[in-house]
């Protein structure tokens, strides 16, 4: 739950700091701490990937446009889109669809469909899951890794069945001789852009090549492939899947709204404060009366000066104050989130929005919100609370980023239709896992909403629950970059104290570009229809790309219910 939303609504009590411990954020990367079962599924090696067959095959091509292919091409298709429509009435009449699936041929002719790509730290490890064409999705055993080799060369060997017999060793092996780029264009891959993070070291790109991910990971084509196999895709020590074109081809209600966004983002004003508020300039409390978005996630107010107006001191006589606090950015200083009418606080002087710059003499803007209780206990002798206040003010043209907010958000930018959408993406998606019986089960019954004007960035955190994580971009390009390898990245223990961003507008943080640009860190630029999914434990940040205008996602998380559960 984001703050607005907390059990919380008594004052401020200094002589009691569990008022205000109660009102820690319970989001995506604050919350209390509470042990939940860990996955601990390791991907098993598939019957088809043996490691003597790998390394020897005969030379193979890509076919381009064979009739055949081209019949199966417009039936999945037709498959996907209808799978589409009927959860996503508002995509009928456009113009997106899913991209077709890649077909390759080998040099015995036999026709493959690509169902993922597997990165490594390195190119070299790459290898991509096919499967043969005309299989049903449901055998497994027919998936084949093929592993990189020397001159654009893929090897690997399909499993033998019981009934086959005399099956020789060229039998079974498969070779597809494909460069990257003409792979990457067959899989409707391109490179990623630098723009989108113009501020960030070019290392940090390394190795993109012409992929949408960079580092250990998957990128997923399939959608059956990715709900058999999510398990084994995501974990602890697993890079995270991207599943390209993910809310058409599993047909979720996302697909709808990324439809539905785009067109609301086709006219109105550019920054998303101006789509929140028509005030110009407005402070932080007037965007706290004007929107239940704002009123129900978060701002990092860190951007945004204080107005010309002085700092004003305000003396609360005796408790209760009257008021409730959030943090001022992700995990410093403190801002007054809710007010009681005709309380202390309020007839005091203070205000809806107001950050509170000190508390009895000691400052608060670069506290850690974990020792705001002390701070805010710091009352006078005679039981009275000295405040110092400043009011923010976000001008319209600077940059915004609203986290974790209700689905309200996407009400308020494009419709009523739209939130619909969103509140059916969970439910709809939970459906399609349980069809697999993975036991994994939602822990919200809404999506958490994280919408931001290009630049912006959340910190490099780890969520306190570990789950399988799910993010669907819905609109702008997300780049998402996710500690995998913590053995092959730098110690980062300081982000659990300084906010260190990723941000693409503002100059790095210098802990920040090390972060990025180690072998131990995947990095994927996900566009409108893509869900990433990664494993919430692992040091992770997001990037609303520059240029990329306002970027819109969808968070929320599933947990492994143990067998037998009642839950």
């Amino acid at each position: 739950q984001s703050f607005a939303n907390t059990t919380c609504h008594g004052e401020l009590h200094p002589r009691s700091s569990a008022r205000i411990h109660a009102m820690l954020l319970q989001g995506t990367g604050n919350s209390f701490p509470q042990q939940r079962p860990a996955i601990h599924a390791t991907r098993p090696v598939p019957t088809t990937c043996h490691a003597a067959a790998r390394r020897s095959a005969a030379a193979a091509i890509c076919c381009p446009a064979a009739a055949s292919v081209l019949g199966k091409r417009n039936f999945l298709r037709k498959q996907l889109s209808r799978r589409g429509s009927q959860s996503s009435e508002g995509r009928k009449g456009t113009s997106s669809e899913p991209h077709s699936p890649a077909i390759l041929k080998s040099t015995d002719d036999k026709l493959f469909k690509v169902l993922a790509l597997e990165r490594g730290i390195t190119h070299h490890e790459d290898s991509i899951v096919v499967q043969p064409c005309g299989t049903r999705a449901a055998e497994v055993s027919a998936d084949v890794i093929l592993v990189r080799m020397a001159d654009n060369e893929w090897k690997g060997s399909r499993a033998v069945h019981a009934e086959e017999t005399n099956v020789s060793q060229e039998d079974v092996e498969i070779c597809i001789k494909l460069g990257d780029e003409e792979l990457a264009s067959l899989i409707h891959c391109k490179s990623v852009s630098r723009e989108l993070a113009p501020v960030w070291p070019s290392e940090a790109f390394d190795g993109m090549g012409f992929w949408p991910l960079k580092g250990p990971g998957t990128v997923v084509f399939d959608a059956e492939y990715f709900l058999r196999n999510i398990l084994s895709l995501v974990g602890p020590g697993r890079g995270p899947a991207l599943i390209r074109d993910g809310a058409y081809s599993l047909g979720l209600p996302s697909a709808s709204l990324v439809e539905q966004v785009r067109e609301a983002f086709q006219t109105g004003p550019g920054k998303l404060v101006s789509r929140l508020t028509r005030t110009l300039d407005p402070s932080y409390g007037m965007l706290l009366h004007a929107s239940e978005a704002v009123r129900t996630g978060r701002v990092d107010l860190s951007r945004y000066p204080a107005s010309d107006v002085a700092p004003r001191t305000v003396h609360l006589e005796e408790w209760p104050f009257g008021f409730i606090a959030g943090p001022r950015s992700e995990i410093h200083g403190a801002v007054i989130r809710e007010l009681e009418p005709g309380g202390m606080a309020e007839v005091a002087g203070c205000q809806l929005g107001d950050v509170i710059a000190a508390a009895g003499g000691q400052e608060l803007l670069n506290t850690n919100w974990s020792e705001l209780p002390r701070a805010l206990n710091q009352v006078n002798g005679d039981g009275s609370l000295t405040l110092q206040l400043e009011t923010p003010i976000v001008h319209s043209s600077s940059p915004l980023y609203l986290r974790e907010a209700s689905t309200a958000a996407v009400r308020e930018v494009a419709g009523e239709s739209a939130e619909r959408s969103t509140l059916d993406v969970i439910p709809e998606l939970q459906r399609r896992l349980s069809e697999y019986d993975h036991n994994l089960k939602a822990v919200q019954k809404e999506p958490k909403v994280f919408m931001g004007d290009a630049g912006t960035a959340s910190r490099i955190h780890v969520d306190t629950y570990p789950r399988v994580q799910f993010c669907h971009v819905v609109h702008g390009t997300k780049l998402f970059a996710v500690e995998s390898r913590p053995e092959a990245a730098p110690g980062m223990e300081v982000t659990e104290v300084k906010e260190i961003a990723c941000s693409a507008d503002l100059p790095l943080h210098e802990a920040a570009s090390a972060w990025l640009c180690s072998p131990g860190v995947s990095l994927a630029a996900c566009q409108p229809g893509d869900i990433l999914v990664f494993w919430g434990a692992h040091r992770h940040a997001g990037t609303n790309a520059a240029g990329a205008g306002c970027c819109i996602s969808l968070f929320h998380g599933f947990e492994l219910v143990p067998e037998g559960s009642s839950q």
